[in-house]
């Protein structure tokens, strides 16, 4: 943990982060053009891991926006944001949800589509 000038705690450190400070962050292509924000993590409890970030795309209000469980290890933190090698166009196509359509209990099919979409090894091997 980081001690402030102050004495005081600055947060858990360089390798640890609180998920609260993941929503909102911005997610970019590897050109750096916004492809959307981080509006929730998705944890695999029974192996203490995130195995996914939900990345929240378009919309106004709750209205139109896209949402895609984008597995942890396809995104590569830069600064304050983060990249996922995926431009928009093939994000179009990238398996997606909206808020009131959770994948709450999926296959494992799903798990190996949305993971092989964005070439990612699977969390769980």
């Amino acid at each position: 943990m980081e001690i402030g000038s102050a004495g005081v705690a600055e947060g858990p450190g360089p390798r640890l982060s609180a998920a609260t400070s993941f929503y909102a962050r911005v997610v970019v292509d590897s050109d750096g053009d916004v492809l959307g924000s981080i509006s929730d993590l998705i944890l695999d409890l029974e192996r203490g891991c995130v195995a996914y970030a939900v990345l929240s795309t378009g919309g106004f209000m709750g209205m139109g926006e896209r949402m895609f469980a984008v597995p942890w290890r396809a995104l590569r933190p830069v600064g304050q944001q983060f990249v996922l090698d995926c431009k928009r166009a093939e994000l179009e196509t990238a398996p997606t949800f909206d808020r009131d359509h959770w994948p709450m209990t999926p296959g494992s099919w799903w798990h190996e589509r949305v993971h092989a979409y964005y070439h990612s090894r699977p969390y769980w091997k």
